[in-house]
């Protein structure tokens, strides 16, 4: 059961204005922060941001912030993705061991190619003013959600290097070549969440309505469980995919690095 709002005034972008994308993104964590507030939630900010990308009804939108609830996932997966993700951090570091500093939130010299690990699945690489973020997926399945998480990563970044293991897909993404469209998704999302804190909650029937809880005439039953189970089964061809990820992903960064 979903709680009563408490508006909060927020700031809106609208597609006219003639904000840059970092202004924006800027925008949209102020006014995410002043909606979590008034929605009581303690949903981390990249769930929130997901779930706002990844459904258009803001009923369940609004539902999934407020109880945020995880699935039951088979804890070999993020073993699984910790062994590959370890592995080629190690390479990149094997490779380019004159130029790599290890680091979480310090400065680092210019010319010093700085590798920040962070939670989950990306990694952060910085070499002078050039920013570089690798996203590595394990998993075989993929959805929309994989390619909204695409969009969230590309504003933080020059370079978006995008591996999915099972598949050896090793794919590019150049956040300016695409820079207006992504300010003008965000400005799209910022005024969603204007919308939602403001108490106007739009219901919107799709595929998204099975497995929904909010209370809502649209929710059916999930056609899955929501328990998943990992294997090692295939053990060596995953570590052979991910060696052969490791040598796509070390070209291209060595093509990066002497830009």
């Amino acid at each position: 059961m979903t709680q009563e709002l408490n508006p909060l005034p927020l700031e809106t972008t609208h597609s006219n204005d003639n904000s840059n994308l970092e202004d924006i993104k800027q925008l949209l964590d102020r006014n995410i922060d002043k909606m979590q507030l008034s929605l009581n939630s303690k949903a981390s900010k990249a769930k929130v941001f997901a779930i706002l990308q990844d459904c258009p009804c803001s009923v369940k939108c609004v539902n999934e912030i407020q109880s945020s609830n995880y699935s039951n996932i088979d804890s070999l997966y993020s073993a699984k993705h910790e062994y590959a993700k370890t592995k080629l951090i190690d390479a990149i570091e094997d490779k380019f061991a004159d130029l790599v500093t290890v680091s979480s939130e310090h400065i680092v010299p210019n010319g010093k190619l700085d590798i920040v690990i962070k939670p989950g699945s990306k990694i952060i690489l910085k070499y002078n003013k050039r920013t570089i973020a690798i996203e590595l997926k394990s998993g075989k399945t993929a959805d929309a959600s994989m390619l909204f998480q695409i969009e969230r990563y590309l504003p933080d970044c020059d370079v978006l290097i995008f591996v999915r293991i099972p598949t050896e897909e090793v794919t590019l993404i150049e956040a300016k070549s695409i820079e207006p469209d992504l300010a003008e998704s965000m400005s799209r999302l910022n005024r969603k969440v204007s919308r939602i804190t403001n108490g106007q909650l739009i219901k919107v029937q799709g595929e998204w309505c099975r497995g929904c809880t909010a209370n809502c005439s649209y929710k059916k039953e999930s056609r899955w469980t929501r328990e998943y189970k990992a294997s090692l089964e295939n053990f060596g061809t995953f570590l052979q995919n991910i060696e052969n990820v490791i040598r796509k992903t070390l070209d291209i960064l060595e093509k990066e690095l002497t830009i």
